[in-house]
């Protein structure tokens, strides 16, 4: 009785170890997303929003070139939004991963305007790159 309680025991552990890690593996390129969009947030994209808290990134809304990566920015105030019945689109930014660099190409791609923004969050989003292996162009691609 005892050997097939601990047998039981040993493959019940087997399967939650196999679902944390399944669970984290998913997690990850969001994690590295939410740290862009506090890039976003921080940095003076769009600086007519006031209120940019509520700013978001939707990971199927985003496209990778050759030199960079696309994100297409909400605005998540589910006040606003409950009548629109989807989220409100602010804009898109373009983040140049060779360069470090990103604009804003929301009125005109051909002639972007500059986004400064915190170059230590850029490191951090980098990191959480690196970190969990995840290779930038492969965000386009998460779920």
């Amino acid at each position: 009785m005892q050997k097939k309680i601990k047998v039981t025991m040993i493959f019940v552990l087997q399967i939650l170890i196999i679902l944390s890690v399944t669970c984290n593996v998913n997690a990850k390129p969001i994690d590295c997303v939410s740290i862009f969009e506090e890039i976003i947030k921080t940095s003076d994209f769009l600086p007519e929003v006031t209120i940019r808290k509520n700013l978001k990134i939707d990971l199927y809304d985003i496209s990778v070139n050759d030199d960079s990566i696309f994100f297409k920015v909400y605005d998540s105030d589910t006040e606003k939004n409950k009548y629109r019945g989807m989220l409100a689109v602010l804009g898109w930014v373009k983040y140049n991963y060779n360069r470090k660099s990103m604009e804003n190409i929301t009125y005109d791609e051909l002639n972007p305007i500059k986004v400064i923004y915190d170059k230590n969050l850029e490191k951090k989003f980098n990191e959480c790159l690196g970190f969990h292996k995840i290779n930038i162009k492969d965000l386009a691609t998460s779920e």
